[in-house]
């Protein structure tokens, strides 16, 4: 358990120990990693720490390069970690995401889960851990946001940034900081900051779904924005405004899927015995005058034409991917 001015440096090891000693520092204390550094015997770190109510702030430079892994789990630890850039910059890899963290910029990350990242040179950080289960009362999407850079020049990470320079692990300890305030404050401000990362990613979700709806029932002719919102638990309006967010229409997603199947059917020799009013049909239109149209405009060749050419088949539309 961490006390008052709990103070850690590898200028009191041997320069060959030094790596050794330090992941060995952030493991018990910290969060569990493997750190390694291209020049080994030039490294050096120091950690200044504090309770912060039931929580933890770390202050922690290190010069010289630095790679470090963690492999998520690995100590049975379920807690969260915060950190603050505060001078240099890594390069951080979590779930399937890369980001650059520069000066006041934040990251949450999870000690049950994998990341791993490489500083160029000297860095310090601010780094404040929480209980698992005391931040998922005040944020109860963090796990949604875990990764994600907060960029702490703008917005209410801007805010978040500032509040978390004036936070000093000596003057926590000292009294001047009260500490379940500080925490309270801080997670506060993040939750205001990841806001609008957690609506992206629902976004991004939803946008997913609302793309399966349509690929797996393109070719109903009865297929409407209102049905597919339905399905997909939203409003049509809200529908109408993911769609937006792309530079597309719902129409514009339905009708992609519909002639990019039709293009494929009129590519096959094994169905020309279809006429096109069946082609029409089958893709999940009613009329085949309008299918012809909507052809035209998109593949600028009348469905007759694009099969006598036996033109290649078109990319999907790649608004109508996702």
């Amino acid at each position: 358990m961490l006390r008052c001015n709990d103070e850690w440096t590898t200028a009191r090891v041997p320069h060959h120990r030094a790596i050794d000693y330090w992941n060995e520092v952030l493991s018990e204390n910290v969060i569990e990693l493997d750190v390694q550094s291209d020049v080994p015997r030039g490294f050096g770190g120091h950690i200044a720490a504090t309770p912060l109510a039931d929580q933890a702030a770390f202050l922690i430079s290190a010069r010289d390069n630095q790679h470090a892994v963690h492999g998520g789990r690995a100590s049975g630890s379920d807690h969260y970690v915060l950190i603050h850039m505060r001078s240099g910059r890594i390069d951080l890899a979590a779930r399937a995401s890369s980001a650059r963290l520069n000066i006041g910029d934040i990251v949450l990350l999870s000690a049950a889960e994998a990341f791993r990242f490489d500083s160029p040179a000297r860095t310090s950080s601010l780094v404040l851990q929480f209980n698992h289960d005391w931040l998922q009362r005040r944020l109860p999407l963090a796990d949604d946001c875990i990764g994600q850079r907060v960029d702490g020049q703008t917005g209410w990470g801007r805010t978040l940034s500032s509040a978390l320079w004036n936070i000093e692990p000596a003057e926590i300890s000292a009294g001047q900081q009260p500490p379940a305030a500080v925490a309270d404050q801080v997670a506060g401000l993040l939750t205001l900051a990841l806001e609008p990362q957690r609506a992206a990613n629902r976004s991004d979700t939803l946008l997913t779904r609302i793309h399966d709806v349509l690929r797996h029932r393109f070719d109903d002719p009865a297929l409407d924005p209102a049905d597919v919102a339905a399905t997909v638990g939203i409003s049509k309006r809200y529908l109408h405004q993911l769609c937006a967010t792309t530079g597309t229409t719902f129409n514009q997603r339905l009708f992609a899927l519909r002639v990019d199947h039709a293009c494929r059917l009129l590519g096959n020799p094994g169905c020309d015995a279809l006429t096109i009013t069946e082609i029409a049909l089958a893709c999940g239109f009613s009329d085949a005058s309008y299918f012809t149209r909507v052809f035209r405009k998109r593949c600028r060749v009348t469905p007759s034409d694009y099969r006598r050419a036996r033109g290649p088949v078109p990319a999907p539309n790649a608004t109508a991917q996702r």
